[in-house]
């Protein structure tokens, strides 16, 4: 095996692999890449058994081949050259030499390869499977506003990813913790692609959200109980969350008793004022509302008290409300409008 490669190009693709290869795993294959040598590109893939990514890049292939090396040595290596083409060769004694190919600089790196007898089988993504597809900013946004709702318990398997729903031309995804929930859904084009409902493991939408960057469309496919995403020269797979996700509309109330309308960015600040001294345990602040005026407050035994006060619309009758300040501020802050109400 024989080829060149942009730098920039390799080091765009180790970074998506690397938190990928680097999960705690008893099998030492993973914390390897698979490097394939193919006619005009490159295909780099990694995988944990649960997440699985490949990509492809061009290169100017001399000899074809395939081989395993430790991404996190790679990575390393790559991350000092030069912005120029790297050169790899792959020798009979299995070691892979690696040249910078900038006139500036000499010398070389040889690492072990490792044959990919043992690396994971790769899913290649099902070109003929009907799929949703997604502008990739949107569907970033869609993650970004539902993860940080998913449950870390390991018990509560089911609430370990976000639930995704296609009903007709309404896409919805939700995160529940049994705390809090997170909910938002889109409108896409007419599709003939039948309804269905899956929860997405939490770990592969954070590799999207890690990876996603620019415009430009977002394929996804859910075919034979596996998720497929694909955009720009990457290809995400893994399984699904097994079992069934709570009816997370019993969670939505259909009517409230009041509703208050405040300046978004002044709640968020007045909220992280007083949480200097909120409780360790509860982090927990309190609501007073009054007409048009909210006071929190926040109450530590062993340390004192704040409080502070902001004006808003509110002219219903005098309600106190509890709430763990870290969890309204992260919800707060996917809040994108100037009020919130």
């Amino acid at each position: 095996m024989k080829f060149s490669v942009a730098r920039e190009a390799l080091l765009d693709v180790l970074a998506a692999a690397e938190t990928i290869t680097g999960s705690k795993t008893n099998f030492s294959i993973l914390s390897n890449i698979l490097i394939e040598a193919k006619s005009g590109k490159l295909i780099i893939s990694a995988s944990n058994n649960d997440i699985t990514m490949y990509a492809e890049i061009i290169a100017k292939i001399e000899k074809k081949g395939s081989v395993t090396v430790l991404e996190k040595i790679l990575a390393g290596i790559i991350r000092e050259l030069p912005a120029d083409d790297i050169l790899f060769e792959l020798t009979e004694t299995s070691m892979i030499q690696i040249k910078s190919l900038s006139p500036k600089i000499r010398g070389a790196y040889e690492i072990i390869g490792i044959p990919k007898d043992d690396f994971p089988a790769i899913h290649a993504f099902p070109e003929d499977a009907a799929c949703l597809i997604f502008d990739k900013l949107q569907f970033k946004k869609m993650i970004k506003k539902t993860i940080f709702a998913v449950s870390a318990d390991n018990l509560k398997y089911t609430l370990n990813g976000v639930y995704f729903e296609k009903n007709g031309n309404t896409v919805k995804m939700i995160g529940i913790d049994g705390r809090r929930l997170a909910h938002i859904e889109k409108e896409m084009k007419s599709s003939d692609l039948p309804d269905f409902n899956v929860i997405i493991p939490q770990q592969i939408l954070s590799e999207l959200l890690k990876t996603i960057n620019g415009e430009g469309p977002l394929k996804f496919v859910f075919h034979e109980n596996r998720l497929f995403f694909k955009f720009d020269n990457f290809v995400f797979t893994s399984t699904v969350v097994s079992g069934k996700f709570p009816n997370y509309s019993l969670f939505i109330p259909k009517e409230s008793k009041f509703s208050f309308t405040a300046i978004n960015s002044e709640l968020i600040s007045a909220i992280k004022r007083v949480a200097v001294l909120v409780d360790l345990e509860s982090h927990r602040v309190k609501f007073h509302l009054e007409k048009n005026a909210l006071q929190i407050s926040a109450q530590n035994a062993e340390l004192g008290n704040a409080s502070t006060e902001i004006f808003l619309e509110f002219s219903g009758e005098p309600a106190d409300l509890g709430f763990s300040y870290q969890y309204l501020i992260e919800i707060l802050r996917e809040i994108e409008t100037e009020e919130v109400i």
